[in-house]
């Protein structure tokens, strides 16, 4: 499978007023938490995204950039444009990953492939953080951003820990980096977050092409 779970580095820089600003929020976890669930809570937003993916068994490093679109509850949908083209889609129930050069599609049960926080799922209700993971606060690194640590409450197979950067200033998620059981690694750095009131449900849904080769991830419905 291409891989679901991305990620990025992003260097943002920050004014002294802002530096100040951000330091007078209190450094917990609830109090983060909070900030964030209230910005993302029913909302819908897009993203320029670009992934940083490391496969520690056989030492390869994969980048990949694109757009994301999220609506709440459940609705994701993540545009590749390179190395090369592809879709994945959730409408949160099924999901569909396109491969338009090979006219393959990949598709199967969201909640069985990313469910419990997998695949930057969270991004679309946020109240899995707290349902799903036990959360931590990293030491500051600076003024302007927060980053939690989160580790599945339950054992979750490919999902080991989770790390999210948090901008104090605007409350965004500019980075997850995700490890999986394997030790590999991604990263994915978010920019040009825009929220909007929403976003069309056409845009989570997805026909098959005819004649593309389908390949089911999980037992047919």
């Amino acid at each position: 499978m291409t891989k679901i779970q991305w990620a990025l580095l992003l260097l943002m820089g920050t004014g002294i007023l802002q530096a100040h600003a951000a330091a007078a929020v209190p450094r917990n976890v609830d109090t983060i938490l909070a900030h964030i669930e209230k910005h993302y809570a029913q909302k819908s937003f897009s993203a320029h995204f670009f992934q940083r993916s490391v496969l520690k068994a056989m030492d390869i490093t994969d980048t990949a950039a694109g757009i994301i679109r999220v609506k709440y509850p459940g609705k994701m949908r993540w545009d590749y444009d390179q190395p090369e083209r592809q879709t994945l889609i959730t409408d949160g129930q099924r999901l569909w990953i396109y491969r338009p050069e090979e006219n393959q599609v990949m598709t199967g049960k969201a909640p069985e492939i990313i469910g419990n926080g997998k695949g930057a799922s969270f991004l679309s209700d946020l109240s899995i953080l707290r349902q799903k993971f036990r959360i931590s606060l990293a030491a500051p690194a600076d003024a302007q951003f927060d980053t939690l640590l989160l580790h599945p409450k339950n054992k979750t197979p490919g999902l080991k820990s989770v790390a999210l950067k948090i901008d104090r200033n605007l409350w965004n998620i500019v980075e997850i980096t995700t490890v999986n059981t394997y030790g590999d690694i991604t990263k994915i750095v978010f920019r040009d977050i825009r929220f909007v009131p929403s976003l069309d449900d056409a845009l989570f849904a997805f026909t098959i092409p005819p004649g593309a080769d389908v390949v089911q991830m999980d037992a047919p419905q």
